[in-house]
């Protein structure tokens, strides 16, 4: 266990005001939370809830500053430690007293049934859930389909090639940050001498340079930013050429050509490098009527398009992943980027065709929104809001109108709309309107945005697979010289401008520009050429006879059904259909989790992931203790989420794909992880698409004419909802947790392997910001166990037994968290003592955004301290550190089958990465193709594939412990073999989708390309905890202000709580 720590910044929570009347109402009215009905027990969170915030007395104390949140006024992340060790001996006291009064309750309501409750057969269980529906799902048929080895060629070999992988290198000397640095001193140096002795500006620059290293200065925090925004603005300056030079390959008549020209003008435009404007700065800021219509507002382009991604919502771009393998010499970086072209993709999910029909409605949507609210008396959508819109209304009006009469620029577009705003502003057009108008003129582009899709669908079947651009692209990173200030703070070693606001990211990123024109040198402060070429890999499979892969799932254990509902207008009905697979019901209230009252919704959610935890928490304290984690009893969970009635607010998270967030989901996925480090747990989620039609039916009294009986009603209405693939999806998905069995086509050298996918809040600040939140580590263990059964006809068969998963996740203290981490010690020291030598440990790559791979041993837990401690430790086991990071080719053919492929280390094509500092070396240890990356709509647009790869990092003073490992992956043998196998199984058990056949045929064996994606992807449970938002009290600066929220990560609030516990019930 982690010690507990406090830091500067952050707020603090103090759970004991919400875990006091939590307590005291089970204690007076323990029905109020649980109670049995026949084979059933009922979780009733909402009563429990509804008891707390409806008393004014208990939530005003707890609204107050310094009561249940402290210190949060101005905090970005929040902590989970109470401010004084009485309030945290109290909360010790308090969680552990709430787990017993719950673990009391369950216990009285399953006494002489916990055979019934514990016992139910994995088979029955989805029996009983296939009985739901008419579909078809198979969960016990074996799994079969060549996987077989495939090599990366660098000459095109023709016909035989299957894939096409485009390797994009950037070059550009490594010494920026230096040269800004240099220039500043220059500048300092020169006008300081006009007025002061040498040994007094040699002072002033020694102090200026020491407020560097001790990150004093507003120049460090410049770099800062730098270092974490410039590759961004180059892909995004880098995409907006390749997007001009595919269209060279176009008809001239092509209104493609001529979109891709708008969108790199308009890339540059809003940079203030396009040549030839006439416009000064304050010509890119145009002013909109304000929202509520009392005055106007003023929307920077400068400001609004400074991030890469904000190009991102264009129907047509070019997506580049992060790094797959880098190079690195004195005096260049050099990095190797994959590339794929993202089409007009269908989203079908949000009621509109396209991406472009999907963004250009939100205009109108706004418009609405705005309208009704000024209607209604109520505050109309914010500035922050409306920003978000425009964006897509200034972009899209640019880079998209056109005429066929006239050529039509950027520049063009942009001057004929910044004419049209200022007559609508002082015209007095209110803002819904403007919005309107310019949807109308969006509409109008949409045929146009048809023939561009089309043209590019085009390009890519037919463009020559090994056609290259004779003239490599040549861009300018500029810094320009409005950074430097004038002003007498150089002498307190701050010359960089004041942030004229809060965004000091925002200030400072204006004077970062990424430019195809080089322009003058005027007004540069540092100018340096960024090189880009550009290569390709073909892959092509040997002809050599393969065998197929072949996967089952053992469904001979016991399980625990567990389901999640809304139980307001009688939706709790909705759980007797699944009478036959659930033993424990939690329900919930909509409108107590998506209210209108910011706070008060924050509260409700916060006391039902308490009150999750704590029934979760007492069935792991009823289950048996004495077996090991994969034979205990699964607790297989499923969650119905309502579609209505849910609050906007509630929403304004989003996942990565632009699909909206909702709290149940993502924080039932949060509390699984906690319970998972106990018992087995599979989780699936349940979307009801047709809530609405039930809420009606029950607000207008038409139930009972329709259906006399509930519970055929109740039927009626799930049997709708699984009437589609969600169907296949959820029986699929719950089963991929059971023991799954990959045949082996021998006995394996290596019979025991362990995988380790692991991350961290602090590990995660290197592409997401959170290195003010708690240090909380988390990952997953997947256990590889050989067998073998001997058969009727004599044949033995071999395989390994992958366990269910377990998970793992501890706090650590932050500074010794990537030198000795607790929890990977300890997990790893469990798995020694079950017998396990051999343990991969996979991490997201260490790479930061500048564009060259890190070396810092606070990047990963695979650093040569830790791998040294763990050598000493516990010499007999061989550790594997590999980073996995994905990236796209094009397929070829459309005609092959579309099988995984695995991609061995090739001594041959492989290049080995060292960092110029000779400080660690990264070889690719193999990698998985897989071909369901889909960015098209229609199944004929599926031209991309995805690759995942696997690196190892070995460094100099390691290679003595890391030899027998790095020999095992990269030598031709049976242990690689084995290794090898295990990454392919990652990936197909991974594909949680039902896969129809015909019959007689066999299942076919699929792959996905994110294997590890929910520990250590983009949207991890990591990223999902943090779902639960609390608002911040006003600072009442000005008379509109606006409530913002701040962020408790479930995952470390539940597992501090757990640590409390165990700690006051050791002591007690």
């Amino acid at each position: 266990m982690g010690d507990i720590i406090a830091g500067r910044e952050l707020g603090a929570i103090d759970l004991n005001h919400v875990i006091t009347p939590i307590i005291k109402c089970i204690k007076e009215y323990p029905e109020c939370l649980l109670r049995g009905s026949k084979e059933k027990i009922y979780v009733v969170t909402d009563e429990v809830i509804r008891r707390i915030v409806e008393n004014k007395n208990v939530v005003e104390e707890m609204r107050g500053e310094g009561r249940l949140f402290s210190n949060i006024k101005y905090a970005d992340a929040t902590a989970t430690w109470p401010r004084s060790d009485k309030a945290s001996v109290n909360q010790a006291k308090g969680i552990t007293e709430m787990e017993d009064e719950i673990y009391e309750l369950l216990r009285s309501e399953v006494k002489d049934k916990e055979s019934e409750f514990f016992a139910q057969s994995a088979s029955s269980y989805f029996d009983a859930l296939r009985s739901l529906s008419t579909k078809q799902a198979d969960t016990n048929s074996q799994q079969s389909s060549l996987f077989p080895d495939a090599r990366l060629l660098r000459k095109y070999p023709g016909t035989k090639a299957r894939l096409r992988v485009p390797y994009h290198t950037i070059q550009m000397s490594g010494e920026i940050s230096a040269a800004i640095v240099n220039a500043v001193k220059q500048i300092m140096r020169k006008r300081l001498s006009d007025e002061l002795p040498e040994d007094e500006v040699n002072h002033i620059i020694e102090t200026w340079k020491n407020g560097l290293g001790e990150n004093h200065s507003r120049l460090k925090t410049f770099l800062d930013v730098l270092d974490r925004d410039a590759y961004g603005r180059i892909r995004r300056t880098y995409a907006c050429s390749v997007l001009v030079k595919m269209t060279e390959h176009l008809p001239e008549t092509s209104p493609a050509i001529p979109y891709a020209r708008r969108v790199s003008d308009f890339n540059e435009l809003v940079q203030g490098t396009l040549p030839e404007t006439g416009l000064a700065a304050d010509e890119l800021v145009l002013e909109f009527p304000n929202s509520h219509g009392r005055g106007t507002m003023e929307f920077d382009l400068m400001a609004e398009f400074l991030y890469a991604d904000s190009l991102n919502s264009l129907p047509f771009w070019i997506s580049f992943n992060e790094l797959i393998s880098e190079e690195s010499i004195r005096d260049s970086v050099t990095t190797t980027i994959g590339q794929h072209f993202k089409l007009n993709g269908k989203v079908q999910t949000q009621g509109v065709g396209s991406v472009f029909e999907f963004h250009a409605a939100k205009l109108e949507t706004l418009a609405k929104d705005i309208q009704t609210a000024i209607a209604n008396g109520k505050m109309p959508p914010d500035e922050r809001a409306v920003c978000k819109v425009l964006r897509i209304a200034v972009m899209y009006y640019i880079v998209f109108r056109d005429d066929p009469g006239k050529y039509r620029n950027a520049l063009t577009n942009y001057k004929a709309f910044r004419k049209a705003i200022k007559k609508w502003t002082d015209d007095g057009v209110s803002l819904d309107e403007i919005l309107r108008r310019i949807a109308k003129q969006l509409k109008m582009a949409m045929p146009l945005n048809k023939q561009i899709r089309n043209d590019f669908k085009t390009l890519l079947e037919s463009r020559r697979l090994d056609d290259l651009p004779v003239n490599k692209e040549k861009l300018c990173f500029i810094i320009s010289r409005g950074v430097i200030s004038k002003t007498s703070e150089m002498e307190d070693g701050e010359p960089i401008r004041q942030p004229p606001s809060e965004d000091h990211v925002t200030s400072y990123l204006r004077y970062l520009k990424i430019t195809r024109h080089p322009g003058d040198d005027d007004n540069a402060l540092v100018k340096e050429e960024i090189r880009f070429t550009e290569s390709l890999r073909y892959l092509m499979i040997p002809e050599t006879d393969e065998r197929e892969r072949e996967m089952g799932r053992d469904m001979n254990r016991s399980v625990l059904g567990v389901l999640f509902t809304p139980k307001d207008n009688n939706m709790l009905r909705l759980s007797l259909p699944f009478n036959g697979l659930t033993r424990l019901v939690i329900s919930y209230e909509r409108k107590q989790l998506h209210g209108t009252d910011t706070y008060l919704t924050a509260l409700a959610q916060l006391i039902h992931v308490l009150l999750v935890y704590g029934t979760l928490k007492a069935v792991i304290r009823m289950a048996d203790d004495t077996k090991a984690h994969g034979d205990k009893t699964m607790l297989l969970m499923l969650s119905l989420f309502s579609t209505s009635p849910q609050n906007e607010k509630s929403f304004t998270q989003t996942y990565g794909n632009g699909k909206k967030r909702g709290f149940t989901h993502d924080a039932h996925k949060a509390v699984e992880h906690i319970i998972r480090q106990h018992m087995p747990v599979k989780s699936q989620g349940f979307r009801l698409t047709k809530s609405s039609q039930w809420d009606n039916l029950i607000r207008s009294g038409r139930l009972k004419q329709r259906y006399p009986n509930i519970r055929e009603a109740a039927k009626a209405h799930i049997k709708g909802e699984l009437n589609d693939f969600r169907f296949s999806n959820i029986v699929s998905g719950l089963s991929s947790g059971m023991d799954a069995l990959w045949c082996l086509p021998h006995a394996p050298s290596i019979e025991k392997i362990a995988l380790l996918s692991v991350t961290s809040r602090s590990c995660d600040r290197l592409r997401k910001r959170s290195e003010e939140d708690r240090s909380v580590m988390f990952g997953h263990i997947h256990r590889f166990e050989y067998e073998a059964t001997d058969e009727e006809n004599g044949e033995i068969l071999h395989f390994y037994r992958h366990r269910p998963v377990q998970a793992f996740c501890d706090e650590m203290e932050t500074a010794n968290c990537f030198k000795n981490p607790s929890v990977l010690f300890n997990t790893i020291r469990n798995l020694y003592e079950e017998g396990f030598r051999d343990v991969i440990i996979v991490t997201k790559v260490p790479f930061t955004r500048r564009i060259r791979m890190t070396t810092d041993e606070d990047s990963t837990y695979t650093n040569p301290t830790i791998l040294k401690a763990l050598n000493k430790e516990m010499p007999g086991v061989r550790v594997y550190p590999l980073f996995t990071q994905k990236s796209y080719g094009v397929r070829l053919s459309k005609s092959k089958t579309a099988v995984p492929i695995f991609l061995p280390p090739d001594a041959e094509n492989d290049i080995t990465i060292s960092d110029d500092s000779g400080r660690s070396t990264l070889f690719r240890a193999g990698s998985v193709v897989t071909s369901r990356v889909v960015e098209g709509g229609n199944a004929g647009e599926k031209l991309h594939c995805g690759i995942t790869d696997y690196l190892f990092r070995y460094y100099p003073d390691t290679v003595t412990i890391q030899s027998e490992a790095m020999s095992a992956l990269t030598t031709q043998g049976k242990d690689q073999v084995c290794l090898h196998e295990v990454l392919r199984f990652l990936h197909s058990d991974a594909y949680e989708k039902s896969v129809f056949k015909k019959a007689g045929d066999k299942k076919p064996l699929e792959a996905k390309l994110d294997a590890l994606d929910d520990i250590i992807g983009e949207e991890s449970v990591g990223q999902q905890a943090n779902i639960l938002q609390f608002p911040k009290p006003k600072t009442k600066r000005r008379a509109d202000d606006q409530t913002y929220t701040f962020s408790v990560n479930i995952i470390a609030l539940l597992k501090h709580l757990e640590n409390q516990s165990d700690l006051y019930r050791d002591t007690r």
